[in-house]
């Protein structure tokens, strides 16, 4: 019965959604000084998060009845955009809403010294759909749109895959006789 509730639990706790941290980078700061924004990101959660992939949900609130795209970026420790880790632009709702943002680590992209790669931060770019210059990129930055930054720490899995077996040589540490519960 207690090994039932032990498992309960730690599912639950692997389904459970963590809020992300917003970063007051320079822009954040000289755009709240200046009046801030009637709109923008409300919250920003993780749903799901595997060594290979992270899906999020993004809560938006005060825009207007134009179609605006979000774009998500993952950025390393000096915020540069990482390029093995791959989002499709979505359509947010009119007027505001929810909407979900997928990322994944391309495997096939490089090949790496380590097992794993970190970044630190998540970048979501707002810009109007029709804008006529909301696609071009300048390098991972769009100039054209709201950027808003929030914590992330992740080790992405850049060999293997979720059904590898690692071998481990057992070392025999005393007695089993000698071994106190």
């Amino acid at each position: 019965m207690i090994v039932v509730f032990a498992l309960f639990g730690s599912s639950l706790s692997m389904a459970q959604e963590r809020e992300l941290e917003p970063v007051e980078d320079a822009a954040a700061a000289i755009g709240s000084i200046l009046g801030g924004k009637e709109n923008g990101i409300a919250k920003v959660r993780i749903i799901s998060d595997t060594e290979q992939s992270l899906s999020i949900q993004v809560e938006t609130d005060g825009f207007d009845d134009h179609e605006y795209t979000i774009h998500g970026a993952v950025l390393n420790r000096i915020k540069k955009p990482l390029k093995e880790v791959e989002t499709e632009d979505q359509t947010l709702p009119k007027g505001g809403g929810v909407v979900e943002l997928g990322f994944r680590f391309d495997q096939e992209s490089k090949s790496y010294s380590g097992s794993h790669l970190e970044s630190h931060f998540i970048a979501l770019t707002i810009s109007k759909k029709d804008a006529l210059l909301s696609k071009l990129d300048l390098g991972g930055e769009n100039v054209f749109g709201d950027t808003y930054l929030y914590k992330l720490n992740k080790k992405w899995r850049v060999s293997g895959n979720e059904a590898m077996v690692i071998e481990v040589k057992l070392t025999p540490f005393r007695s089993a006789g000698t071994i106190q519960p």
